[in-house]
């Protein structure tokens, strides 16, 4: 049996260099596509989460709007996500339990600035236009700190810290 394995290994050859060279381009090629597929992946999903984010808001302002029935100055509320001070009168998403505390894309609270824009036409019909501004990511209008309305809440609006 030993003289027999002796001789099956005596005449088995390994991988050339050339051939070892050419699989690790090959690999080398494959990882230069996927990575940056990945990275894109990575970002479009947290772009997203900040959409969802967003509407999460209007949703719960719709709910504050319909069970509270704030009055309308100027045709319109303002509705922070959360109070700036806890002596702070009106309301705030989260302060009122319409909204469970949630986080940006780092982890960290969403800046208290960010907030949701009710008006209220001369028909009775409610719009609602929302600022989100996390650490990373942000949808805001032109300007900065202005709102962009329920319709325009898209991956394209929402802008980086690169943008």
């Amino acid at each position: 049996m030993k003289a027999w394995l002796k001789k099956r290994f005596k005449n088995e050859e390994g991988f050339t260099l050339v051939e070892l060279l050419a699989v690790i381009v090959i690999l080398g090629i494959i990882a230069a596509i996927a990575v940056p597929s990945i990275g894109n992946v990575i970002e479009n999903s947290k772009k997203d989460a900040t959409v969802a984010n967003a509407e999460q808001m209007i949703e719960a302002s719709r709910l504050l709007v319909t069970s509270e029935s704030p009055n309308f100055t100027d045709g319109s509320l303002t509705i922070p996500l959360k109070k700036a001070t806890a002596t702070t009168d009106g309301y705030g998403l989260i302060d009122n339990g319409y909204i469970n505390s949630f986080e940006d894309t780092t982890g960290a609270d969403y800046d208290t600035a960010s907030k949701v824009v009710v008006t209220k036409s001369a028909d009775g019909a409610l719009s609602y236009a929302v600022y989100l501004k996390g650490t990373e990511y942000e949808i805001e209008g032109e300007d900065e700190g202005s709102t962009v309305s329920e319709s325009e809440i898209v991956r394209k609006k929402v802008k980086g810290s690169d943008n």
